[in-house]
């Protein structure tokens, strides 16, 4: 199976801000503070101190360029009811990865993504953990489960011999394991250190779909963990789903089903490819897979693999081949109107093409408008030499940008396109 060697930091934009104080807790005497108080010790300092006070302790490992990391810090750690339970709770811990502690945590627990959060006991047992930012609702959440024996991770790996034939149980420790990686299990790329989680995951769902039966696939449980871990077209459930969309569809929507049917071919390829090269013969071998199928529930992922497989320079012809025959019954969403119509205007300068994009953008526009697409659309506009639209477009690009927060050096692109706009010749 490939790998990609990344670290993941999924982000939101956020500033650091500090709020007035209030005394926490009569367990905290002399600490005023509405924030969680994170101890200033090492790891083995920590540990020591957790025995000592008889505690759990939560350790949140953060990269300082990671977004999420940053709203954390400032929106969730600062809430009071966060604080008012991690503090009496636990012995907290936060160590920036790059860090000598931070690093040496990530190395024994095999941390690759940010925020993570560990919850331990004194001897650095992991009882609990999770990755990724969320709000305070769901951070309060998480501390309660690690708070709760029979809600912990830990339970559910200490009773999972026993209860293998539960499929119930087998879902819930899935779930569990699949929030706490970094890795989620629909994406074939594992990097090392996370495939022993991966791989138990895979196991799991395929343990608990052998007690479903096929009509057992369509209810709505079912359809949830179709949803959200099945990956492998190949499988005997994404077979069913191919075989009954229609049926899926009435109970679950459209567009949903089809979303799903797109992304498993889509990332499918993937694991289809394994360590392959990724070369025009191997990249037809998997679209010929997926012909094989014979199915109209296919064709849309058809496509896109197509479109990917026609980009490079010795391609253009045919990927605006493919757009210009297919792209309206295909290329619905803002997003992937934009995608598209950014290859086009960074990639061609065939006016066919680029009032293609133009199309694309104006209904994009219309039923999306945020600043990204507004900067697409105004890129395009500049290609097709129409200065005072391309103008105006940028400028509501720069408006939007500025009125949802976004950080000056997030739209440079957009300063820098309308100095490029104002040389253009009317």
């Amino acid at each position: 199976m490939g790998s990609n060697n990344f670290i993941v930091c999924m982000m939101f934009l956020t500033t650091y801000c500090f709020a007035q104080t209030k005394e926490i807790s009569s367990s905290f005497k002399g600490v005023k503070t509405n924030e969680i108080h994170f101890e200033k010790l090492s790891f083995e300092e920590l540990k020591a101190k957790a025995k000592k006070e008889n505690k759990l302790i939560f350790i949140n490992i953060y990269l300082t360029s990671c977004i999420p990391c940053k709203s954390m810090e400032k929106d969730v750690f600062t809430d009071d009811g966060v604080a008012d339970y991690y503090n009496p709770n636990f012995i907290n811990g936060s160590y920036d990865y790059s860090g000598t502690e931070g690093y040496g945590i990530s190395e024994i627990y095999g941390i690759n993504c940010f925020p993570n959060f560990l919850f331990m006991d004194g001897d650095g047992k992991i009882v609990h953990r999770r990755v990724g930012g969320m709000n305070q609702e769901d951070f309060l959440k998480l501390a309660e489960s690690a708070s709760n024996p029979k809600e912990r991770l830990l339970y559910f790996e200490e009773e999972y011999p026993k209860k293998k034939s539960d499929p119930e149980f087998i879902l819930n420790y899935l779930r569990l394991l699949d929030k706490g990686s970094c890795f989620p299990l629909v994406n074939f790329m594992p990097i090392a250190q996370d495939i022993e989680s991966f791989t138990k995951r895979s196991n799991l769902l395929k343990e608990y779909f052998a007690f479903q039966t096929e009509e057992m696939l369509v209810n709505r449980v079912n359809w949830g963990v179709i949803h959200d871990y099945t990956y492998d077209y190949s499988s005997r459930e994404f077979s069913y789903l191919l075989k009954n969309a229609e049926t899926f569809k009435k109970l679950y929507t459209e567009d949903s089903v089809d979303a799903k049917i797109k992304n498993v071919f889509l990332t499918g390829r993937s694991l289809f490819l394994g360590n392959k090269a990724l070369t025009e013969a191997n990249e037809t071998a998997y679209i010929n897979e997926v012909k094989k199928l014979n199915s109209p529930e296919a064709e849309p992922a058809l496509f896109w693999l197509c479109l990917e497989r026609a980009r490079g320079p010795q391609n253009w012809p045919e990927y605006l081949r493919l757009v210009m025959e297919s792209g309206d019954k295909y290329i619905h969403s803002s997003e992937d109107k934009e995608k598209v119509s950014k290859v086009i205007y960074e990639n061609m300068d065939d006016k066919i093409a680029l009032e293609k994009a133009e199309q694309m953008m104006k209904t994009a526009a219309e039923n999306d408008p945020g600043w990204l697409v507004y900067e697409t659309y105004a890129n395009v506009l500049y290609e097709l030499n129409r200065k005072s639209e391309a103008n105006s477009m940028a400028l509501k690009a720069l408006e939007t940008a500025k009125r949802i927060g976004a950080k000056p050096q997030n739209y440079q692109s957009i300063v820098y396109l309308l100095e490029k706009i104002e040389k253009l010749k009317p």
